[in-house]
């Protein structure tokens, strides 16, 4: 086995220019069009998504009434994505990647040191699809992911209980 010149600081260096890199991409994608501009959706350049003389876009303008009768649930929940547009995908994506960075990088962790076992806190440990992640990374690499029940907190009840 060959010995790695691979310091802490290197790798955290590397992946920070490696998202750094990433994100200047990402944005690309979130410039402002210029009016009369084609879209993804239109192609033609002619502005259909505006619902006026004023040049709103269709989800700016008066919200329509629904009737109470007409709802069958209402849900309570942290992350919300609609549609099956473009949009929803990009959210859903996001979250899915900053889970498996997680994932990857506690496993990394667990390599280095020697440890099977990993505490997930954070807000990001309470997202339905962290639990699925974590079970993934344990079918994959062996090492067990823990979400305490106040996950969320954790750092706040940690810091407490020092006081």
């Amino acid at each position: 086995m060959t010995e790695s010149n691979l310091s802490r600081r290197s790798f955290l260096t590397g992946a920070a220019a490696l998202g750094s890199l990433a994100a200047v991409g990402a944005m690309a994608g979130c410039s402002p069009k210029q009016p009369g501009e084609p879209t993804a959706e239109t192609d033609t350049g002619a502005a259909a998504d505006t619902a006026s003389a004023e040049g709103k876009p269709a989800w700016l303008t008066e919200a329509p009434a629904i009737d109470e009768g007409a709802v069958v649930e209402t849900v309570d929940t942290d992350v919300l994505v609609i549609g099956a547009g473009t949009a929803g995908d990009f959210a859903a994506g996001v979250v899915n990647m900053v889970l498996q960075s997680i994932g990857t990088t506690a496993v990394m962790a667990c390599r280095a040191c020697g440890c099977e076992t990993v505490v997930l806190t954070g807000f990001m440990s309470s997202l339905p699809q962290a639990r699925s992640c974590c079970d993934l990374f344990t079918r994959l690499h062996g090492v067990d992911f823990i979400i305490p029940e106040n996950a969320t907190h954790a750092t706040s009840i940690g810091a407490a209980l020092s006081i």
